[in-house]
């Protein structure tokens, strides 16, 4: 685990998803995928650290039992920070759990995490599942907001095939 954080070893952050993805099915669990898997999942290539599920808060006891074995951070309220709740589980990779995005995280323009994007997600097949990632243009966003330019490249390549 340590390992993939200082980027020291790969993240095998596929085997992650898809054992995410089995464990919730047949859940009540609500989520969507965002961040650089939400754009590998599309078949832009991209090297994520880690992967970033959304949820909403009722969720979040379901997803502590699911996930009880492999939880390294409690899922925690965290009194008004970006998301109403956010936790991680260790699953072959990180997965950073958030829940209820705040409308500050959409000031200045909306970005792949927000109450926007929530609000207008995708649902694409991956591996045979069926996943919700926000619009390719709130991963632009958000990408040129954190100055990642070669990320936002790859997306608008993708986004002009």
């Amino acid at each position: 685990m340590f390992d993939q954080l200082g980027y020291f070893a790969p993240v095998p952050w596929e085997e992650a998803l898809k054992e995410f993805c089995q464990r919730t099915q047949g859940t009540k669990i609500n989520w969507w995928l965002t961040g650089s898997c939400a754009a590998c999942v599309r078949g832009i290539k991209m090297n994520p650290h880690d992967v970033d599920i959304m949820t909403d808060s009722r969720s979040i006891e379901e997803i502590t039992d699911v996930f009880s074995d492999c939880l390294i951070e409690p899922i925690v309220d965290t009194n008004g920070w970006l998301t109403k709740d956010f936790g991680v589980i260790f699953l072959h990779a990180r997965i950073d759990i958030a829940s209820d995005p705040q409308d500050i995280l959409d000031i200045p323009e909306p970005v792949d995490c927000g109450p926007y994007a929530k609000q207008n997600l995708e649902t694409i097949e991956w591996n045979g599942y069926e996943i919700k990632v926000p619009p390719l243009e709130l991963q632009i966003n958000v990408n040129k907001r954190r100055k990642r330019m070669d990320r936002v490249k790859l997306i608008e390549d993708f986004m002009n095939k």
